[in-house]
């Protein structure tokens, strides 16, 4: 806090200047008010050099909407009665309103101004002493509770020193941070977007995380999420211990820090704890690599950057965000769909086509009790390529893909045993056992027709991602074009296949029966 007192933006809210008519003027000459610039960033604390060394990291601290201050106008040794702990709220105009207007008089001209944040109506200030507000500081205690941005705020107190009237009718008061501040960071590793609305992704978090102090009381305290770091005010030279425990990959850990001890007021300190957090802030893009470890690399990355992660790339960024379904499933697997970047050619059974009586049996319709998103079958109604409504497809590979989990080899109904899914499930397995998907993102999946059609849009960007680092690339712009397996059923042993040829439905979806050898690639989503 000292340290971020001197290097942070000053956030200092000045009186607006606008044009405005000789009436206007006359009117503001005629019944001027005084106005408040409360700003942080003081002269610094006077306290002595720094105990602890930091890395130099900016701390700043902001106003924000609602913030409420408190000001002291002080005249022959008096407090002036329309000044006397005077509420001041920041609006949304980034304008100190106070909560009366105090009409400007040449009595204000020699005031002594004091200021101090956050507001309480009992405060009071002691003018006998050198620092008018030693005795709130000292009888200030910060919240055990400062999980929200606005109970952090309110934990941190500040102050000002003597200030005077300036032009306008306007008070400059500088605000200095009265408290000490911990930051501390636990093993994290993630990233940070810089697109609108696309949440970070944590790649490793602490689990079951609790703060406390060894005299006693669980403290909560803020936690940032732009540096991925938990930060706790406290009072300055805290003559106690600091414990922080947490579970990391269901490891319980402990920590003592006892140099909290050591931070002046006004000084804030770094805490690295377990290797600390590694916050990458990047751009999410379709192209972009996902590694085998969930980490990322950003399509843009250069040509050594590449080639040391590409041992472990499996995958291509093709498409951002993910599916209502995969989110109830998985609420951290907001950010995007990754499609793999090996693939792989194999039937889905050994069945060609279903009888009569295995029909009547209940093998036509097998699947619409088992669990399927049946938005293009023959149950639907759907039964050639050239039917298939194009804008009523749904990104439901992940749905489907995990019902065909559900479904046993040698599956007997009506008394017959229909082959469909036997070489999938031997594929399935394969593939996920030595493409093991990290815990944070979902299981690799078939993508569905819809989901194909989105790869296919960004085709191109996913094409060159896949040329830098030599993968296979899709099979639909070569000689010799091939099906792509879909997740989704048409019929009791024939599933749809995805060409990606051309635009037309009867030209980019195909029938594929469970015998068929088709391409298979696989998606996941983080």
């Amino acid at each position: 806090m000292k340290n971020y007192l001197n290097i942070c933006a000053v956030i200092c809210i000045g009186v607006l200047m606008t044009a405005c008519s000789k009436n206007d003027q006359e009117k503001e000459l005629k019944s001027p008010s005084l106005s408040f610039q409360l700003s942080i960033g003081g002269n610094g604390s006077a306290n002595g050099p720094r105990r602890i060394v930091t890395n130099g990291a900016t701390m700043q601290t902001a106003f924000t909407v609602n913030d409420e201050a408190g000001v002291f106008a002080v005249r022959g040794g008096e407090i002036m009665p329309r000044v006397n702990n005077l509420k001041l709220t920041y609006n949304q105009n980034g304008v100190w309103v106070p909560a009366a207007m105090v009409p400007y008089s040449e009595e204000y001209n020699d005031a002594i101004f004091y200021a101090y944040y956050p507001y309480s109506d009992t405060v009071t200030i002691d003018l006998t002493k050198d620092d008018v507000f030693a005795s709130v500081i000292a009888d200030f205690q910060p919240s055990a509770d400062q999980s929200t941005a606005a109970l952090f705020g309110k934990a941190d107190l500040m102050t000002t020193g003597a200030c005077r009237l300036g032009n306008l009718h306007s008070v400059s008061l500088p605000m200095e941070h009265r408290m000490a501040l911990a930051t501390i960071e636990l093993p994290n590793v993630s990233y940070v977007f810089t697109n609108p609305d696309i949440e970070p992704y944590i790649l490793v978090s602490p689990e079951n995380v609790q703060f406390s102090l060894e005299a006693g009381g669980e403290l909560k305290p803020y936690f940032d999420e732009t540096t991925q770091a938990y930060q706790l005010i406290l009072r300055s030279e805290l003559q106690d211990k600091l414990i922080v425990s947490y579970e990391n990959a269901g490891t319980p850990f402990s920590e003592e820090i006892d140099q909290i001890s050591n931070i002046w007021s006004g000084e804030y300190a770094r805490f690295v704890i377990g290797g600390g957090a590694s916050v990458t802030t990047m751009t999410l893009q379709v192209g972009d690599y996902f590694l085998s470890d969930g980490n990322l690399l950003s399509k843009d990355a250069s040509d050594e950057e590449l080639a040391a992660a590409k041992p472990n790339i499996v995958g291509v960024v093709c498409s951002l965000g993910t599916t209502e379904a995969i989110a109830m499933a998985k609420a951290s697997c907001t950010h995007a769909c990754v499609i793999a970047t090996a693939e792989q050619r194999a039937a889905w059974g050994t069945a060609n086509t279903t009888s009569p009586d295995e029909n009547a049996a209940g093998w036509r319709y097998w699947y619409r009790d088992k669990g399927f998103t049946l938005d293009i079958s023959e149950a639907g109604g759907v039964t050639k390529p050239e039917k298939i409504d194009q804008a009523m497809l749904v990104a439901n590979g992940y749905e489907n893909t995990l019902v065909w989990r559900t479904i046993p080899v040698g599956l007997e109904i009506g008394g017959y045993v229909v082959d469909m899914n036997s070489v999938f499930a031997a594929t399935d397995e394969a593939y996920l056992l030595s493409h093991i998907a990290p815990t944070v993102t979902t299981e690799w999946y078939i993508p569905s027709l819809k989901e194909w059609q989105n790869i296919r849009a960004n085709a191109d960007a996913v094409s060159a991602s896949l040329v830098r680092i030599g993968a296979t690339l899709f099979q639909w712009d070569n000689d010799s074009p091939q099906n792509y397996w879909s997740s989704n059923i048409r019929s009791a042993v024939v599933l749809w296949g995805y060409t990606g040829i051309g635009t037309a439905s009867i030209d980019l979806f195909q029938t594929v029966n469970a015998n068929m050898a088709a391409n298979y690639r696989y998606m996941l989503a983080f």
